[in-house]
């Protein structure tokens, strides 16, 4: 499963992606969409740097979810 999650930097996204950690361990990919101000900071997730991006069309292809924090 690939999730993307909006409002990343939030900390509802931060709690979402936790969650996801928790709760989904089958979940292959995680992608990050903030504001533009946030992007290019990056997250640790399990042993990944996952880096920020700004939300758009080309991005989320192949994502399965895109939640929205």
């Amino acid at each position: 499963m690939k999730i993307g999650i909006l409002g990343a930097t939030g900390a509802v996204g931060r709690q979402m992606l936790q969650c996801i950690d928790e709760q989904l361990p089958e979940c292959e990919e995680v992608r990050l969409f903030a504001s533009e101000r946030s992007k290019g900071k990056t997250v640790q997730w399990k042993q990944e740097t996952l880096t920020i991006d700004v939300l758009n069309e080309e991005n989320v292809k192949g994502l399965d979810y895109v939640l929205g924090a």
